[in-house]
């Protein structure tokens, strides 16, 4: 069974936090260190990811730097062969690692494992604002976005990690230079992604 390490980046994410850790530590295969990167943030994000103990470490970055810095600072501090990350307004179904490591091992030339994903209707919206969510979109989707991306340290050597000069689209970008890696998708929705009223939420930033 591959080791596996995760990556958190958060800022202001003190509201959604702890679910997303919850989802992780609820997975059927284990994790080792899960390490929540902190931009800067301004409310109670270090205080959670600090509390929640072992495995969970936590990284405070001086300055927002934006969401591609704070991925890249927790790649530096994993050390697992295999590298999971997750937005921090997102969560997993519990068999996400299980499905997407056990791909990853039965296929040594893919470099990264995708999975498909789904959208929800965060609690705080109004009754009326969720019900209009879940009417307007249950679409299952392939999900080319770091919550769905288990990939080798080996495909970050390759390729790089993620532009630390982009505030928006560092993801996207990613995913254009690795699309050309091998890869495998699983075809499972693992990945269940924040809806906000005006659309997915991305861990605060």
């Amino acid at each position: 069974m591959s080791n596996v390490d995760v990556v958190i980046p958060a800022f202001n994410a003190a509201l959604h936090l702890r679910e997303a850790i919850a989802s992780v530590m609820a997975q059927t295969h284990p994790v080792g260190r899960v390490v929540v990167v902190d931009d800067a943030s301004t409310d109670a994000t270090a205080e959670i990811a600090r509390g929640c103990g072992a495995p969970v470490e936590l990284i405070t970055l001086a300055r927002n730097a934006g969401a591609g810095t704070a991925r890249n600072a927790g790649i530096a501090a994993t050390g697992a062969a295999y590298i999971a990350f997750l937005d921090a307004d997102d969560r997993w179904t519990r068999d996400k690692l299980a499905l997407q490591c056990a791909a990853l091992d039965a296929d040594p030339a893919a470099m990264f494992a995708l999975c498909r994903a789904r959208e929800f209707a965060s609690e705080e919206l109004s009754a009326e604002q969720q019900a209009a969510l879940v009417r307007r979109d249950t679409t299952v989707y392939e999900g080319w976005l770091p919550s769905a991306l288990v990939a080798r340290r080996d495909a970050f050597t390759r390729i790089g990690g993620f532009a630390e000069d982009l505030r928006v689209g560092e993801a996207i970008e990613w995913f254009v230079r690795a699309r050309e890696l091998p890869h495998v998708h699983v075809d499972a929705v693992c990945v269940e992604r924040r809806r906000g009223w005006t659309g997915p939420t991305s861990g605060g930033w």
